[in-house]
């Protein structure tokens, strides 16, 4: 070898089979214990102590046999804050994915120490780099992707049966921050014995695991909701399901896509214009038009209610006008998905009674809007309601029993909205009308209506007071 060295690099070597630990270590003992030659080992020696122990009891429990093979031992210290933090920076530094730092300030305490499982950890959020960049990045809701990918790093099994168990959400998203109500303690104790029960039952299912594994898991599982309790808004814990879904089910509008969607359709308000818009984001998800058309319906009226919602609180004038003129463009993209795309009355129609209804207590919520630049979009709101009713009036057995009608249980209604629910009727009655006359053409036809809670449509419109067929046999 003349003057060079060969220097032998084991690693993980307290990861192997016990047997073949002390065969190894004496034979590098004896194959290279040769000047200019030298192994270094990277293990943690309790580990390989014991192991030798399973092997040959001769050996003990003590480090004696270490002392034999070890000439230099060196211990790695703990890893310190610093040291944490600079294996951040080179982390994000080097991430595809644009980790929002302050959120990962905010959940530091919960990060693994270990250096290995940080850096598994924070690697593991690459796979989010295709939906994150979809989203706008004030829309991201960094906190409960971290949050939630710290639950899988721990136990990933587990967590996905967690993340699925609505009871548990829903006791996140009404529990409250800590100091906000009395008896602080107290309210803690119950909410962590809610969120204990119901992570004994599910951890219980893995019967293969050790009482102390699930201790453990328990124990980080506690740490993480608290965090969840402490560190999220409430009114952003409704959105716990789509962020900690977000890549096995990904969203079909983020509101970063919707909005160059609508502003592309804005400056050529066509027909050909939306369904050309429909079909390149159909293709650019890979999935078919039906969803992103649906998707769109849902998507256009959330965002309608939002530019209400901004007109109602604003203090200016000029804002107020703005908002409402955009909810107008707004309107106009829904009818043209009722109407121009056939949404409820096309073959394979997009549009379902769930989309009616939806539409309906949107219109609803808003029939008080008194201001004077609303009152056009109000009148706009029921031609609106009336081509959909027509539209949709196959459906019309199915729209009635959703919206409940004949309810008193539904509670009072603004008149506004009163006005929007009979025009609604006025529309669909006659349809459920023919359908019942057609019954009774039919051998048999009425049997199926008799029963409590049976066809309640179809009774309220044979005995309506001031019905057809009431006024027929008055």
């Amino acid at each position: 070898m003349g003057d060079a060295k060969l220097i032998v690099l084991i690693d993980d070597l307290d990861r192997t089979d016990p047997k073949l630990v002390p065969h190894l270590l004496l034979g590098l003992r004896e194959v290279l214990n040769l000047p200019q030659c030298a192994f270094v080992m990277g293990l943690d020696p309790l580990l390989v102590t014991n192991a030798l122990v399973e092997v040959h009891p001769g050996w003990g429990k003590t480090d004696e046999f270490m002392e034999k093979i070890i000439d230099f031992p060196f211990w790695l210290p703990p890893a310190h804050d610093d040291d944490i933090r600079r294996l951040l920076d080179q982390e994000l530094k080097d991430s595809p994915v644009n980790v929002d730092r302050h959120a990962l300030t905010e959940v530091a305490h919960l990060l693994p120490r270990n250096p290995r499982k940080l850096k598994r950890f924070l690697r593991g959020l690459w796979r989010f780099k295709a939906q994150v960049e979809r989203h706008e990045e004030a829309e991201t809701e960094w906190i409960f992707l971290l949050l939630v990918e710290l639950l899988r790093a721990v136990f990933f099994k587990t967590a996905e049966r967690l993340l699925g168990h609505k009871e548990l959400w829903d006791e996140l998203q009404t529990s409250r921050f800590k100091g906000l109500m009395p008896e602080q303690e107290k309210r803690e104790a119950i909410e962590e014995e809610k969120w204990v029960k119901i992570m004994t039952t599910v951890v219980n299912e893995e019967k293969d695991e050790e009482e102390s594994q699930q201790q453990v898991k328990q124990a980080e599982f506690l740490r993480v909701m608290n965090a969840m309790r402490d560190l999220v808004p409430i009114e952003k814990r409704g959105n716990l399901h789509y962020w900690s879904r977000l890549e096995d089910d990904p969203p079909i509008f983020t509101w970063k896509e919707f909005k160059a969607l609508f502003e592309e359709w804005r400056e050529d308000p066509t027909k050909a214009t939306l369904e050309k818009l429909i079909k390149s984001h159909t293709d650019r998800l890979e999935t078919n038009t039906v969803i992103v058309a649906k998707d769109l319906f849902g998507t256009v009226i959330t965002c309608r209610g939002r530019l209400l919602n901004r007109a109602a609180e604003s203090g200016l004038e000029s804002e107020l006008v703005e908002a409402v003129k955009e909810s107008d463009v707004c309107l106009s993209m829904m009818k043209m998905l009722i109407y121009e795309l056939q949404g409820f009355s096309e073959e394979s129609p997009f549009l379902l009674t769930n989309d009616f209804t939806k539409m309906f207590h949107h219109f609803s919520k808003w029939a008080h809007f008194v201001s004077p630049q609303y009152l056009q979009s109000r009148t706009e709101e029921a031609n609106v309601l009336k081509l959909a009713a027509q539209e949709a009036s196959k459906n019309a057995v199915e729209i009635l029993a959703e919206l409940k009608a004949w309810d008193p249980l539904r509670g009072p209604m603004v008149k506004e909205a009163q006005v929007l629910m009979d025009r609604v009727v006025d529309e669909l009655i006659p349809v459920v009308v023919g359908e019942l006359g057609d019954r009774f053409t039919r051998n048999d036809g009425i049997n199926p209506l008799w029963g409590y809670d049976r066809h309640p449509v179809e009774k309220w419109v044979l005995f309506r007071r001031d019905g057809v067929f009431t006024l027929k046999m008055a």
